[in-house]
C-alpha cells in the first residue's frame, strides 16, 4: 500500500528533478556565453559575466531592461543589448495589465475555504508548517498560482491572516516586479526576498512556530525563497488555507461573513 509519505516523497523528487534539469540548462549554455565573451563588448559583456539566481520559472534568459539582437558575427551568437525607453515602457505597461488580470481573476474565483469537520480540526496542528516545501502538488490549484502568479497567490496569504490587505501586498509586488525591468534595478530582486522574508517570520509567530527567530531557521528560509520562490509561497498558502477550514483564530478576523457554513463531524 502506498503511504502518503511515500507519495510525499515521490513528488518532493519529482520536483526536485525539474529543478535540477532547469538548472542544467543554464549550465549548457554556459560554452555558448564564453565563446561570445571575446566578441561582446560594454554592457554586453558585463551582463553576460553576472550571476542569475535560480528562480524557478520566473526568470527568462534575457536579464531585465535586456534584449537579444541578431549579431553579425561569424559564430551567430546573439548579443545583448539594452531596450529602448519605449520598449521599456511597453513591458512595464504590459506587465502591469497581465498582473492586474490575475489579481481580478483571483478576487473572483478563489473564495474562502469551507470549513472540515470537528474532529479534523482537532488533528491540525500550526506550530508547525502542516506541509513541506515541496509537497506542491498536495493542492494544484494553489501550485497553480504560486508558479504562476507567485505576487497574486501571496497576496492571497497576507490577506488571510491580515498581515496586509490583498491590494496593498499585491501592490507591493508589482511594483517591485515592473522596477526590475528597468536597467540596472537588479537589486530591487533582494528587496523582494527581504519582504519575503520579513512576512514569512510573521507568519511563523501568529502560528507560535518555535524557533522563528533562530539563525538557522532564518538562513534556512532565505535560501528557500532565494531558490524556490514559488515552492515557498504555495507552503504558506496551503498553511493558511488549512488554518481557514480550522477556523483558526489567526484567520478569523479575514473570514468574510459569507463564508462556507462548517461542515457536520
Amino acid at each position: 500500500e502506498i503511504t502518503s509519505d511515500s507519495m510525499r516523497a515521490v513528488r518532493s523528487v519529482c520536483l526536485l528533478l525539474v529543478s535540477t534539469a532547469y538548472a542544467a540548462s543554464h549550465h549548457a549554455i554556459e560554452p555558448q556565453i564564453e565563446r561570445s565573451m571575446a566578441g561582446a563588448s560594454g554592457i554586453s559583456q558585463r551582463l553576460l559575466m553576472q550571476p542569475r539566481p535560480l528562480m524557478f520559472l520566473q526568470h527568462l534568459w534575457a536579464e531585465p531592461g535586456f534584449r537579444e539582437t541578431r549579431s553579425n558575427s561569424p559564430s551567430g551568437v546573439a548579443d545583448i543589448v539594452p531596450m529602448t525607453v519605449e520598449e521599456i515602457l511597453m513591458n512595464i505597461g504590459i506587465g502591469a495589465v497581465l498582473s492586474l488580470g490575475a489579481a481580478f481573476l483571483y478576487r473572483k474565483v478563489v473564495t474562502w475555504p469551507a470549513p472540515i469537520s470537528k474532529d479534523e480540526q482537532r488533528k491540525a496542528d500550526f506550530t508547525s508548517w502542516s506541509s513541506g516545501p515541496f509537497d506542491c502538488l498536495d493542492d494544484l490549484p494553489i501550485c497553480l498560482w504560486s508558479f504562476c502568479c507567485p505576487g497574486v497567490r501571496w497576496a492571497g496569504t497576507m490577506d488571510m491572516v491580515s498581515l496586509l490587505g490583498f491590494w496593498s501586498a499585491f501592490a507591493i509586488m508589482l511594483s517591485l516586479e515592473l522596477i526590475e525591468i528597468i536597467p540596472g534595478a537588479a537589486f530591487v530582486y533582494f528587496i523582494t526576498v527581504g519582504i519575503l522574508l520579513y512576512y514569512r517570520q510573521q507568519l511563523r509567530q501568529h502560528f507560535n512556530m518555535p524557533g522563528s527567530t533562530d539563525t538557522s531557521t532564518m538562513c534556512a528560509d532565505c535560501v528557500m525563497v532565494t531558490c524556490c520562490t514559488p515552492c515557498v509561497i504555495a507552503q504558506e498558502a496551503r498553511h493558511v488555507t488549512l488554518a481557514a477550514q480550522c477556523e483558526h483564530e489567526t484567520v478569523a478576523a479575514a473570514r468574510p461573513l459569507e463564508a462556507p457554513a462548517q461542515q457536520s463531524a
